[in-house]
C-alpha cells in the first residue's frame, strides 16, 4: 500500500513539474512574440509585383535611414506602418535593400545639427494632445534613401496620408536607380499653356522637354515618348512628318485633343479664360491630324461633350465672373482599369471640355483599348456654342451619349503618308529601319521609307487637352472641387503605359489601410497581461480539469468494485 502511495505521489508531482514546463515556456514564446517586431503585415497586402522587381532589379545596394523621433501617440500607427512597409521592400530585394532606425533626440544636438545642416533633414511641428491639450511638438519623420552619389529624403505632407505612399517610395527609388527616360511636349499651333504643370507632375521619373512643332526644322529623335498638347490649329505638314516619323520610329505618343476650342475676343488661343466682360465662345478645332489619326484607326470628332446631370462641378471664368457648372466637365467611367491596363485602378473622373474619341476601322497589327466613356445622361453638340452668365444650353436634337473619350492603341502602325521618310535608328529604344525581308518594309521600293513601325510601340488618343489645366488644378485645392486632382493620376497612368512603364501604376493606385484603433495605457497592460499569461493560464486550468476528471473515475471505480 505505501508503494502504491509513493507511486501516485511521484505521478502526480511528475504531472505537476511537466505542466508547469510547458506554461513555462508558452509564457516565454508568448513574450517573445509580443516583443518581436515582425508581425501583422500593416502595409496592407505586402507589396505589389512591380515594387518588388524594383528593389529585386537594383544593380547597387540601397540604404535608407528612417529618423524617427517623438512621434505623438495619434501617429504611432504611420510609423509601424512606414517601418513594415521597409521590410516589405527589404524582403523583396534580396539584401540590396537595407534600413535602420535613428531617433535623432537620443544622438544629440550636435548630432541634430549635422543632420540639419548636411543633409536638410530638421524637425517637423506636429499637432498633439499633451496634457489634455493640443501643442505644437517637435518630431523626427523622414526617410532618407541613398544610392551610390545620389540620396533624396522623403517627409510627410501637411495633411499626412499613407494612400500612395508605396508608390512615393518606389517612385523616390526608380528616380535614384535606374535612367529616367525623355519626354517631349510640344508647344505651337495654340497648344494649350499648361506645360509647368506637365513639367511638374512627370519630372520625377521622366525628363520633360518642350518641342516647338512650329518650327522650321523639328527633331523628335532625342524623345522617348511624345506627347502631343492639345493643338487648335492645323499642323504643317513638316510637323505632321516629324509626328509620323516618331511613330515609325517605334516610340509612343500620346495625343491629348479637343474638338472644340473654347475662347474670346482677346484671348489667348487654347486657354478655357476670358477677358472681362466677354462671353465664351465655342467653336469647333482643327489641328489637322485627322487623316494621320484615320490611318491609325481613330477618329476624333469635332464637339464637345456636355452633362448637366453626371458632371463635377468646376470654375469658369465667362467674362470677370467666374461661374460653376456641371456642364462642361462630364463624369467619365474608366473602362480599362484591371490589373495592367492604362487607367488601373482609376473608376470615375472628370473630362474636362471633352471629345468624342471613336475607333474607325481595324488593323490586325494594331489592338485598341477602349479607355472610358461618359453616362447615357450626356449629349454632344458640334455647332458655336456660346455660354455667358445665366444663359441656357439645350440639349436639341443633339446625340445622347454614353461617348468614348479616349482609347490606347499599341502595335505596328502603318505610316500616315503615301511615302514617310525613314525612321531614324534608335537601338535604345528598339527603333531603325525594319528588316528588308519584312513584307512590310519597302513599299515604295528601294530607298523608300518604311510604311510601318520599325517595333511595336504604344499609342493613346484622349479626347480632352485640359486634364492638368492650371485652373482646375488650382481648384482642387478646395476639397468640394478634389475630383479635378485625377486629372493629374489620369495623365500620368497614360503616359506610363504608352510608355511600357507600368512598374508604378498598381502602387499608385492603391489605398490607405485601416487605422488599428488606439486604446489607453491600462487597457493596452491588461491586453499585454493577458496575451502574456492567458494561453498558459487556460493549459493549468485545462489540467486541472483533466485531474480531477481521473479522480473522479478512480472512485467510481474503487465503488463499483
Amino acid at each position: 500500500m505505501a508503494d502504491l502511495r509513493s507511486s501516485k505521489r511521484k505521478t502526480l508531482a511528475n504531472a505537476v513539474a511537466t505542466t508547469l514546463l510547458a506554461t513555462a515556456g508558452i509564457v516565454l514564446v508568448n513574450v517573445a512574440v509580443h516583443r518581436a517586431r515582425a508581425g501583422i503585415d500593416l502595409s496592407g497586402e505586402g507589396l505589389t509585383r512591380a515594387s518588388e522587381l524594383l528593389v529585386a532589379g537594383l544593380e547597387e545596394p540601397m540604404q535608407v535611414t528612417a529618423y524617427f523621433g517623438n512621434i505623438p501617440p495619434d501617429n504611432q500607427f504611420e510609423q509601424r506602418y512606414v517601418e513594415q512597409l521597409l521590410d516589405n521592400y527589404a524582403r523583396a530585394s534580396d539584401g540590396k535593400f537595407t534600413w535602420r532606425k535613428v531617433d535623432p533626440f537620443d544622438r544629440g544636438q550636435e548630432f541634430q545639427r549635422k543632420l540639419r545642416e548636411d543633409e536638410g533633414i530638421d524637425k517637423l511641428m506636429w499637432l498633439s494632445i499633451v496634457d489634455d491639450a493640443p501643442q505644437q511638438v517637435p518630431v523626427y519623420f523622414h526617410v532618407q534613401f541613398r544610392y551610390l552619389d545620389k540620396s533624396e529624403v522623403w517627409a510627410p505632407a501637411a495633411k499626412f496620408s499613407l494612400r500612395g505612399l508605396e508608390y512615393e517610395f518606389s517612385s523616390i527609388i526608380k528616380k535614384l536607380a535606374y535612367p529616367k527616360k525623355k519626354v517631349g511636349v510640344t508647344t505651337g499651333f495654340g497648344s494649350p499653356a499648361q506645360i509647368p504643370a506637365i513639367e511638374q507632375l512627370l519630372s520625377d521619373l521622366y525628363d520633360v522637354e518642350t518641342v516647338d512643332l512650329s518650327a522650321s526644322e523639328v527633331d523628335l529623335s532625342p524623345y522617348d515618348l511624345l506627347i502631343v498638347n492639345g493643338p487648335t490649329q492645323p499642323l504643317t505638314e513638316a510637323a505632321k512628318l516629324a509626328i509620323d516619323g516618331h511613330v515609325l520610329a517605334g516610340k509612343p505618343t500620346v495625343f491629348l485633343l479637343k474638338g472644340m476650342n473654347f475662347t474670346s475676343p482677346g484671348a489667348q488661343p487654347g486657354m478655357p479664360q476670358f477677358g472681362a466682360n466677354q462671353p465664351l465662345i465655342g467653336m469647333p478645332a482643327d489641328a489637322g491630324l485627322g487623316d494621320m489619326l484615320r490611318k491609325w484607326g481613330v477618329e476624333v470628332e469635332s464637339n464637345i461633350i456636355l452633362d448637366p446631370q453626371n458632371g463635377a462641378p468646376g470654375p469658369v471664368f465667362v467674362g470677370e465672373e467666374l461661374l460653376m457648372t456641371r456642364l462642361l466637365f462630364p463624369l467619365a467611367e474608366a473602362i480599362a482599369n484591371g490589373e495592367g491596363e492604362p487607367l488601373e485602378g482609376i473608376s470615375l473622373f472628370p473630362v474636362p471640355y471633352a471629345t468624342t474619341v471613336k475607333l474607325v476601322g481595324s488593323d490586325p497589327q494594331i489592338e485598341a483599348i477602349e479607355l472610358a466613356r461618359t453616362a447615357p445622361t450626356s449629349f454632344a453638340r458640334t455647332d458655336i456654342l456660346p455660354l455667358s452668365a445665366g444663359a441656357r444650353v439645350d440639349r436639341g436634337d443633339a446625340p445622347s451619349g454614353p461617348f468614348t473619350v479616349g482609347v490606347a492603341l499599341q502595335g505596328r502602325f502603318p505610316s500616315a503618308f503615301a511615302s514617310a521618310p525613314p525612321a531614324a535608328p534608335d537601338s535604345a529604344t528598339g527603333g531603325g529601319a525594319p528588316d528588308a525581308t519584312s513584307s512590310d518594309a519597302d513599299a515604295g521600293g528601294a530607298g523608300a521609307g518604311p510604311t510601318r513601325s520599325s517595333a511595336n510601340t504604344r499609342m493613346v488618343v484622349f479626347g480632352s487637352a485640359d486634364l492638368v489645366n492650371p485652373t482646375l488644378l488650382n481648384a482642387a485645392r478646395n476639397p468640394l472641387l478634389r475630383a479635378f486632382a485625377l486629372g493629374a493620376d489620369v495623365l500620368t497612368d497614360l503616359v506610363d503605359w504608352a510608355a511600357a512603364d507600368q512598374a508604378l501604376v498598381a502602387a499608385r493606385s492603391r489605398g490607405a489601410p485601416p487605422p488599428i484603433k488606439e486604446v489607453d495605457k491600462a487597457t493596452k497592460t491588461l491586453i499585454n497581461l493577458a496575451n502574456v499569461g492567458g494561453s498558459a493560464l487556460a493549459i493549468l486550468l485545462a489540467g486541472f480539469a483533466v485531474r480531477a476528471t481521473q479522480n473522479r473515475r478512480r472512485r467510481s471505480f474503487r465503488l463499483d468494485v
